[in-house]
């Protein structure tokens, strides 16, 4: 419980020191459930136009990654219809998944929330049969809670410099726009003077 409390820390100072970009947070939240939970696969999938897509993994080459999980589909479904961790012990029992030639061991999927929109899962999968305590389904929640928070401060800062851009580009507009009517205004004397003279 000290080692995944401490890896949540660690992964916690990762994201608010801003120096990581979320990829790399997502594969370092990975490999923090996969040596913690003693996992063969664990999974970023992030809610995309067409479903959910694996943005970052352990356990398997990233090509081969969406093959991999293609089994855990109706399972993740059901985790973000619910909104809350799904535990399944032994997937071999689930009817969903059972026909599956993939299907074999327990998996864990935590939803991660950014904000009030469910950005993707978390999803940690053994080949054997684990029994997840609450513990360990508390220690993923903490890393989602991380990716999420993360997730929420680029998309905060991304649109902090599109205003701060706008803003600038407001003022560069300004600052054109004045020169035009002090050089209009210029001319404007000049041509009245030149009227008097």
């Amino acid at each position: 419980r000290l080692r995944q409390q401490t890896a949540v820390a660690v992964l916690g100072r990762g994201a608010l020191g801003g120096g990581e970009e979320l990829g790399e947070l997502a594969r370092a939240a990975c490999g923090a459930a996969a040596a913690n939970l003693d996992a063969d696969i664990v999974a970023v999938l992030e809610r995309g136009r067409d479903g959910l897509v694996p943005s970052a993994g352990v356990g398997c080459p990233p090509e081969s990654l969406a093959r991999e999980l293609a089994f855990t589909a109706p399972l993740t479904a059901r985790a973000l219809r619910r909104g809350e961790p799904l535990v399944i012990t032994d997937v071999t029992a689930d009817p969903e998944v059972r026909s599956s030639p993939l299907a074999t061991g327990s998996v864990l999927i935590v939803p991660i929330w950014a904000g009030t929109r469910m950005a993707g899962v978390l999803m940690v999968v053994s080949r054997r049969r684990v029994a997840y305590s609450d513990d360990d389904v508390a220690f993923v929640r903490g890393l989602a809670n991380v990716l999420a928070l993360a997730s929420e401060r680029a998309r905060v800062q991304a649109q902090l410099r599109l205003s701060v851009d706008e803003l600038r580009k407001s003022a560069e507009d300004r600052s054109r726009l004045l020169a035009h009517i002090v050089q209009a205004q210029e001319e404007d004397r000049q041509r009245i003077a030149d009227d008097i003279h």
